[in-house]
């Protein structure tokens, strides 16, 4: 996606992950989200949502880039993880989902300025052994699996810090 070529009075994008067939998302074989920096063309993170058995819902509001006004006084885009469970097998089925959401979390009135908002921060050690992939998975308490991959910088030992994102469906 080019920001850089989205309209100057669009403020939220909101991304949905739906089950257009109205399969359960945790029912769906290898059904997975994932990042990428479209720069490097690196996988930065995966959510696995097949493995997730609080997932039985058909929609899920995964995330919001939303425009805010930056340190410097400009315009700048920031991502907020989401991870709401809805129903709907298009994203048109969640649209008054994401008004309810960004009724309650108006985010780019509340940025003002500051980083973008992050709940909890992580400090990993990278570990010794790890694959070419640098990729560390994680189990997450609902059964689940997650992935992060590791900064092309950081080598076994290093302590990085990292956001750790809580998915889960109300």
């Amino acid at each position: 996606m080019d920001l850089d070529r989205v309209a100057s009075n669009a403020t939220y994008l909101c991304f949905n992950i739906n089950s257009f067939s109205g399969q359960e998302l945790n029912d769906v074989s290898e059904a997975k989200c994932r990042l990428y920096n479209t720069a490097t063309k690196e996988e930065l993170a995966t959510f696995n949502l097949s493995t997730d058995k609080r997932l039985d819902c058909t929609a899920l509001l995964m995330a919001v880039i939303y425009r805010a006004e930056g340190p410097k006084g400009d315009s700048e885009w920031y991502m907020h993880a989401v991870g709401e469970g809805a129903n709907g097998r298009s994203v048109q089925d969640n649209v008054d989902e994401w008004q309810a959401f960004l009724g309650r979390t108006p985010l780019a009135s509340l940025h003002s300025g500051r980083d973008a908002p992050v709940d909890k921060m992580v400090m990993l050690k990278v570990p010794e052994k790890m694959g070419p992939s640098k990729t560390i998975g994680f189990k997450t308490p609902s059964g689940g699996t997650q992935e992060v991959k590791i900064p092309p910088s950081a080598y076994s030992g290093d302590v990085i810090e990292i956001p750790m994102v809580d998915i889960y469906v109300k």
